[in-house]
């Protein structure tokens, strides 16, 4: 019984960091270069003390952030053109008393820095600028063609069970290149 209640909350701590409005991925922007999309945006309101709580409990908070590039169809399923995906890795050390995060692209580490305080965490690891989501593409551009992103908070243990993942739902953007 005492287990499943450990189980229970350490579930509702992480649903807590993305919870309602929270966690909407908002501020999304597409610029086209060559055969490539370059997607940036952020989430709203993630909730710093239901991340703190995860932080210090000795968590690592691993935000992926998914982008797909698609072209409309008039019937049957949309074309999948290209996809991406960044994570961004957040730790924290209490010896030191300093968040670590990193950055993967395409599964290759790309970046890593130290934050002093939760708050400059919170800010790099809610938003997705540089470098951005690239979508790399053969085929020209369509009219209808649009990119779809979400972001996944996953967990790297849970009381060592199965991990966990809170997904938000994809938001949609039509890319309109030159």
């Amino acid at each position: 019984m005492r287990i499943q209640l450990v189980v229970l909350l350490s579930i509702w701590s992480m649903l807590n960091v993305l919870l309602d409005e929270q966690g909407e991925l908002v501020n999304l922007s597409c610029a086209c270069e060559s055969q490539t999309v370059a997607l940036r945006c952020r989430i709203r309101d993630v909730d710093p003390t239901a991340l703190r709580r995860l932080l210090e409990g000795g968590e690592t908070v691993i935000f992926r952030y998914e982008a797909e590039l698609r072209g409309e169809r008039s019937i049957w399923f949309d074309e999948f053109c290209a996809e991406a995906t960044v994570d961004k890795r957040l730790s924290y050390d209490p010896r030191t008393r300093q968040f670590f995060g990193s950055t993967t692209t395409e599964g290759r580490e790309s970046s890593a820095r130290i934050f002093g305080t939760l708050d400059d965490a919170v800010e790099w690891l809610a938003a997705v600028a540089e470098p951005p989501l690239l979508l790399r593409f053969s085929d020209p551009l369509q009219p209808g063609d649009y990119v779809q992103a979400r972001v996944v908070l996953q967990r790297k243990k849970l009381l060592f069970v199965v991990p966990v993942e809170t997904a938000t739902p994809w938001k949609r953007q039509p890319v309109r290149c030159p």
